[in-house]
């Protein structure tokens, strides 16, 4: 007589809340919101439906989570995080690190588009959070005024608009990677970097 292996009861096994985040992330790059259902996510993770209920609620929680992982990096460091008493390799760390998060939130945001409901639900989750560009503008800002105070960039360099250009430069470099490939290359984020450095160097240097 053959015996069948009991199923597994209680909490879903370690990994698949990653498993499915990253399966969300592919569904997402390859296919966009037309195939983002939780049967196809867990077909694509190796998992049951039911472990992304149980992690996420519905389909909207994964979205929500997908869009969050995104901003793990940014969040794990404080401003000082990204300091350097070279100001170019500062710049080099934080635009990386931005474009990590466009990296992997751009999918999440163009396939909301797609999608009523997820898009009014990644609306309300990004409204109350004080999500949005502001915030990587933000953070570029504060870093470049430290960078200002310590004397190692131009004291007079409008610190606000640096960061819009850095900041706009990134996300352009970002969506034209994920939309149209690498077929025509923009200047690399450090080619940016150096060029702003130089222009802000205090007179003298």
């Amino acid at each position: 007589m053959t015996t069948q292996t009991p199923k597994r009861r209680g909490r879903p096994s370690t990994g698949a809340r990653e498993a499915i985040l990253r399966a969300t992330l592919e569904l997402l790059r390859e296919q966009g919101v037309a195939r983002f259902t939780t049967p196809e996510v867990a077909q694509r993770a190796g998992v049951s439906e039911a472990s992304i209920f149980y992690h996420f609620n519905d389909r909207v929680g994964l979205l929500r989570a997908a869009f969050q992982a995104g901003l793990d990096p940014l969040r794990e460091q404080s401003t000082t995080g990204f300091d350097d008493p070279d100001p170019e390799v500062m710049l080099d760390r934080l635009t990386g690190a931005i474009e990590g998060f466009l990296d992997q939130s751009l999918p999440v945001l163009m396939a909301a588009q797609s999608d009523v409901e997820l898009r009014e639900a990644l609306a309300d989750y990004l409204d109350e959070h004080d999500l949005g560009p502001h915030r990587g503008v933000n953070l570029v800002t504060s870093c470049l005024l430290r960078e200002q105070r310590a004397g190692r960039l131009a004291a007079d360099g409008d610190a606000q608009a640096v960061a819009m250009m850095l900041v706009g430069s990134s996300f352009l470099r970002t969506a034209q990677n994920q939309i149209m490939g690498t077929e025509r290359p923009l200047p690399s984020r450090q080619r940016i970097n150096a060029a702003i450095t130089a222009m802000l160097r205090p007179s003298g240097d």
